[in-house]
């Protein structure tokens, strides 16, 4: 019998946690274990991972009907069901359930949670220390940069113990390009969330310091990703008016197709203030 696994994560969206739970449950499969997928609100990329999950079982559960102790519960009962080996929940909604509900179930399993907060902003407040609170009941704690590691360390140093430092790994053949019918233009492709933790104002300083060579070579400059804080948009998009860029900076939304994004690159560019690789040019 195929030992259970279980994987919890708010939804299936277009985020970096989204791959890679995507991608860590076609590797349980692999190696022979049985999956099972838990998210909390409709998905709405599901259907493009579905690839790495053909062999995944799906379960939803509604938090908008059920609410946070009925899904509580309903998480509960689906532990007690499947009796999982391991618990891996990714994600602030999921990693705060997920080891309440295996308590509940009196589950002897592993508990797997993340933390991606850093508190770059100073102290964290009370708020930060609730939502962080059922962390003390998770067997690990994995964290994908070490700013956050540090930030456990320097804040909450009673979850020290727990916390696995992983970074994020990059697919290279991602990159590549072979045998994609699309050509490479003359762009600089910028990835992620128009968020204060992606950085923007930073890269907009370095692309002001080269613009007049980025229009000699006609290159594009192009930001791929949803607006998720709309003040933030704002002020990028008075940062980019100030320096002059709007003639070669291009907002490209949220993508579907993220192949099509990166096979159209020349310089592939993702900025974080928190995850495992800032400010990196690859």
């Amino acid at each position: 019998m195929k030992k259970p696994i279980l994987l919890v994560i708010d939804k299936i969206g277009s985020g970096g946690a989204q791959s890679q739970i995507c991608m860590l449950a076609a590797e349980f499969v692999r190696l022979g274990f049985s999956v099972t997928l838990v998210t909390y609100h409709r998905s709405e990329m599901l259907q493009r991972h579905r690839n790495l999950l053909t062999r995944v079982s799906w379960i939803r559960i509604s938090l908008a009907k059920r609410g946070i102790w009925g899904t509580l519960n309903r998480l509960k009962q689906v532990v007690e069901q499947r009796k999982p080996l391991a618990v891996i929940a990714y994600l602030r909604g999921s990693s705060f359930m997920a080891p309440i509900a295996c308590q509940l179930a009196r589950a002897d399993t592993s508990v797997i949670t993340s933390e991606r907060s850093s508190f770059t902003n100073g102290r964290p407040m009370i708020r930060d220390y609730a939502s962080r609170a059922s962390l003390l009941l998770a067997d690990h704690i994995v964290c994908n940069s070490r700013e956050q590691c540090g930030s456990i360390s320097r804040y909450m140093p009673w979850l020290k113990k727990k916390v696995k430092y992983i970074p994020n790994g990059i697919s290279s053949g991602w990159f590549a390009g072979t045998g994609h019918p699309s050509t490479r233009g003359q762009n600089i492709i910028g990835v992620g969330r128009v968020h204060p933790s992606k950085d923007l104002s930073y890269f907009i300083s370095a692309i002001a310091s080269i613009s007049e060579e980025l229009r000699r070579r006609q290159v594009k400059v192009k930001w791929t990703g949803r607006i998720e804080n709309k003040l933030y948009f704002d002020q990028i998009e008075t940062e980019i008016n100030q320096n002059s860029l709007h003639d070669i900076w291009v907002w490209n939304g949220e993508q579907s197709n993220m192949l099509d994004v990166y096979y159209d690159a020349s310089l592939f560019v993702m900025t974080s203030n928190l995850e495992g690789m800032p400010n990196v040019l690859i």
